[in-house]
C-alpha cells in the first residue's frame, strides 16, 4: 500500500474516532454546536466524515509528494543519470532531506568524472605500452631475422 494512502487512512482515523465519540456519546451536543434541530445527526455525521476525509486526503498526499519525487529521483540515479536534482525548496525536513540529496549527488557527480578521468589517462598510459611493446617485438624480431642471415652467410 502506498505511504499516502497508509498516512490518508491514519490521519483519517486519528480525527473521525475522537468525533465521532463526541457526538455519538454526548446528548444535546447538537444543539450546542448551531446544528439545526431539524437536521438528522447521520446526515451531520456523513458531512463531517466528508469534510474531515477530503482534509485527510489532501493533507496525506501534500505531505508525501515530496517523498514520492525524491523516489523517482533515486529511480533515474539507479538508471545512471546523475544529472537529476531534487527541486524541493521547503524549509522542514523534507527540504533538508532534498538539499543532503542534492549535495550527495553532486559528490557522487565528482567522483564520478575523477574515476572517467583516470579510466581515460590508464586507458592512454596502457596504449601507450601495448604500443612500445609492438615496437619492441618487431625490433626484437628482426633483430632475430638478422642474426640468422648473419649466421647462414657464416656457415
Amino acid at each position: 500500500m502506498p505511504i499516502h494512502v497508509r498516512l490518508f487512512l491514519l490521519l483519517l482515523a486519528i480525527s473521525l474516532v475522537p468525533l465521532a465519540l463526541i457526538l455519538l456519546l454526548i446528548p444535546g451536543l447538537s444543539s450546542t454546536l448551531f446544528i439545526p434541530s431539524g437536521a438528522p445527526l447521520l446526515i451531520i455525521l456523513f458531512v463531517m466524515i466528508l469534510a474531515v476525509t477530503l482534509v485527510s486526503l489532501m493533507l496525506a498526499m501534500r505531505l508525501t509528494l515530496p517523498l514520492r519525487e525524491l523516489g523517482e529521483i533515486a529511480r533515474k540515479i539507479q538508471m545512471g543519470d546523475l544529472s537529476q536534482r531534487a527541486s524541493i525548496e521547503a524549509n522542514n525536513f523534507t527540504g533538508e532531506l532534498a538539499l543532503a540529496f542534492n549535495t550527495m549527488l553532486d559528490t557522487l557527480q565528482s567522483q564520478h568524472a575523477v574515476l572517467e578521468k583516470g579510466i581515460v589517462q590508464a586507458t592512454r598510459d596502457l596504449q601507450e605500452k601495448i604500443a612500445s611493446l609492438e615496437d619492441s617485438k618487431k625490433a626484437t624480431l628482426n633483430l632475430i631475422e638478422d642474426l640468422e642471415k648473419t649466421i647462414w652467410q657464416n656457415i
